[in-house]
C-alpha cells in the first residue's frame, strides 16, 4: 500500500474470525518501520463501522527518539454493510513533522480508499458466490438451463408450479450391499447415480436430491416444460433400458438381477431454494413429492417398475401405452389414486397385441370395481394364461380378486355384500420400516399363479 496525503505509513487490515490481520503495510522512512496500528482504534472501528480517529497526547518528542502518533481508520465494507477490514494510516510527530492531527481532508481521502476496496471485495465475493452457483446449477440442469438461468436470474425465485416428480430407487439394496464389500457397492450405486442422472438430464429433468440408492427429479421448473408430463415417463423408460444393459455387467457378481421402482406424479408444488443460505438446493416441496414417492413405494407391491398416478397418465399423448392397475389409497393421502403402469412410450413400436391386452385388463378391472368378481376372476385369469408376456400383468389383481372370492363365497352378491366390498385398495407401512404392503396381505408374484388357477377354475 502506498502512503499519500501526508501520512507517514499505512496499512490494509482484515478481521479474520474477528481478530485483525495486517495484508499490505508502507511507511515513507526505515525509521517507522516498527509502527503498528493501534489495537483499540481497529476494535473501534469494527464495533462502528464508521471512520475513527486517535491522537496521542504529548507536544514534543521524548528524550529517547519515540514520537506521538495521530491515527485514522476506515472500514472496508461488504456487500451487506458488515465490516470485512480497515484502511489505517497514521502520522508521527517528529522534527521534521510538526503535525499533531489528522486533518478531515486526509480522512475522506482515506475514507475514498476504503469504499474502493469494499468494492473490489464485494465483486470478488459476488464472483466466489457466481462461480459457486453455477457449480451447483451445472450439476443440477442441463447447460440450456444453465444459460437460461444465467440471463434470468428470476427463474429460480419460489413460488407455485404444477410440475412431474419421479422417484426411483434400487431394490433390495440393503441386502444386496450387506453382501459385498463396501468398495465394490460404493463403484455400483456411483456407476448407477451416474446412468440415472444421464437419463434424467437427457429429458431436460432436475435433479433434486439423491438419498442412498435412489433419487427424486422433477420437470416444468424452473423452465417451463408444456409437456413436463412425458418427458418424465420417456426418461423413466430411457432409466429402465439402461439399466437393463447396466445390470449385465454386473450380474455375475451379484448372482441376481438388479431390480428398480420408479414413481411419477404430476400435480401442484412449491418450488424455489429447498435448502439453505449456506447451501441452497433448487427443489419442490408439498404434497405432490411425498405422493411421488408413495407411488414408487407401491411398485413393491404391485410387482411393477414404473408407476403414474392418474394426473400423469392424463397429460400423456394417446400413443403412450399404459396399464390401469387398480386404485388405491396410498399411506398419508386419504385421497384415492388410481394408479397406471407404464409399458410403452415408443410411438413407432407396434403395440397392437398390447393394446388388445390393456383394453381386455380395463375390462376385468371394471367388472372387479363393479363387485363382479366372478367375471373379474375369469377374465384376469384368462390374460394370465395368454401366450402375450407384455412389460404388464394381470397377476396382482388377480390375487386379490381371489382371496376376496374366498371371504364373500357366495356366488350372488347381495346388498349386503355390496355395501361391503371396497374397490379401492388401501396400502399400509410395514411395522419395521417406511416399506409399504397391502393392508390386506393380498398375494402377489408368479410363484403364486399354481393357486389362483385352482381357485379360478373351481369357482369357474
Amino acid at each position: 500500500m502506498r502512503t499519500g496525503g501526508g501520512l507517514d505509513a499505512g496499512f490494509v487490515v482484515q478481521f479474520q474470525n474477528g481478530h485483525p490481520q495486517v495484508l499490505a503495510a508502507h511507511e515513507r522512512a526505515a525509521a517507522h518501520a516498527s509502527s503498528r496500528p493501534d489495537p483499540a482504534l481497529l476494535r473501534k472501528v469494527q464495533q462502528q463501522g464508521a471512520v475513527c480517529r486517535l491522537r496521542k497526547c504529548g507536544e514534543e518528542p521524548s528524550s529517547d527518539g519515540n514520537w506521538d502518533q495521530a491515527a485514522v481508520a476506515a472500514p472496508i465494507l461488504r456487500a451487506d454493510g458488515t465490516v470485512w477490514g480497515t484502511v489505517y494510516g497514521l502520522r508521527t510527530l517528529t522534527h521534521e513533522n510538526r503535525r499533531r492531527a489528522i486533518r478531515p481532508l486526509e480522512a475522506l481521502w482515506l475514507q475514498l480508499i476504503a469504499e474502493s476496496l469494499g468494492s473490489g471485495v464485494a465483486r470478488l465475493a459476488a464472483k466466489e458466490q457466481l462461480i459457486k452457483s453455477l457449480v451447483l446449477l451445472e450439476q443440477a440442469f442441463t447447460p440450456i438451463a444453465v444459460n437460461q438461468l444465467e440471463q434470468n436470474p428470476e427463474l429460480l425465485a419460489a413460488r407455485q408450479q404444477e410440475i412431474s416428480v419421479l422417484s426411483c430407487d434400487l431394490r433390495d439394496s440393503s441386502r444386496l450391499l450387506a453382501q459385498h464389500p463396501p468398495q465394490v457397492t460404493y463403484r455400483l450405486l456411483s456407476e448407477l447415480m451416474d446412468l440415472m442422472t444421464q437419463s434424467l438430464l437427457d429429458h431436460s429433468g432436475v435433479v433434486v436430491d439423491y438419498y442412498g440408492d435412489g433419487l427424486i427429479a422433477m420437470w416444468n421448473a424452473p423452465i417451463v416444460q408444456p409437456d413436463h408430463a412425458t418427458r418424465a415417463a420417456h426418461a423413466a423408460r430411457d432409466m429402465l433400458l439402461r439399466l437393463q444393459t447396466f445390470g449385465q455387467r454386473w450380474r455375475e457378481l451379484f448372482n441376481q438381477e438388479l431390480r428398480w421402482g420408479c414413481g411419477i406424479h404430476s400435480g401442484p408444488a412449491l418450488v424455489g431454494n429447498a435448502g439453505s443460505q449456506r447451501r441452497p438446493k433448487y427443489g419442490p416441496r408439498g404434497a405432490t413429492v411425498h405422493l411421488a414417492s408413495r407411488i414408487e413405494s407401491a411398485t413393491k407391491v404391485v410387482r411393477a417398475t414404473i408407476l403414474l398416478s392418474q394426473a400423469t397418465r392424463d397429460l400423456l399423448p394417446k400413443d403412450v401405452v399404459t396399464q390401469p392397475i387398480a386404485t388405491f389409497r396410498l399411506p398419508g393421502h386419504e385421497q384415492p389414486v388410481r394408479l397406471h403402469r407404464l409399458c410403452c412410450v415408443d410411438e413407432h413400436a407396434e403395440v397392437g397385441p398390447l393394446r388388445q391386452w390393456t383394453q381386455a385388463y380395463e375390462s376385468a378391472l371394471h367388472a372387479y370395481e363393479s363387485g363382479q368378481l366372478e367375471t373379474a376372476q375369469f377374465q384376469l385369469f384368462s390374460l394370465v394364461q395368454s401366450q402375450y408376456r407384455f412389460p404388464c400383468d394381470a397377476e396382482y389383481l388377480l390375487s386379490r380378486v381371489t382371496q376376496q372370492l374366498e371371504k364373500f363365497p357366495t356366488r350372488r352378491r347381495s346388498d349386503c355384500h355390496a355395501t361391503t366390498f371396497d374397490p379401492v385398495i388401501r396400502l399400509v407401512r410395514k411395522e419395521e420400516g417406511s416399506r409399504i404392503k397391502d393392508e390386506g396381505g393380498y398375494l402377489c408374484g408368479k410363484r403364486s399363479a399354481a393357486r389362483w388357477a385352482v381357485n379360478a377354475t373351481s369357482s369357474l
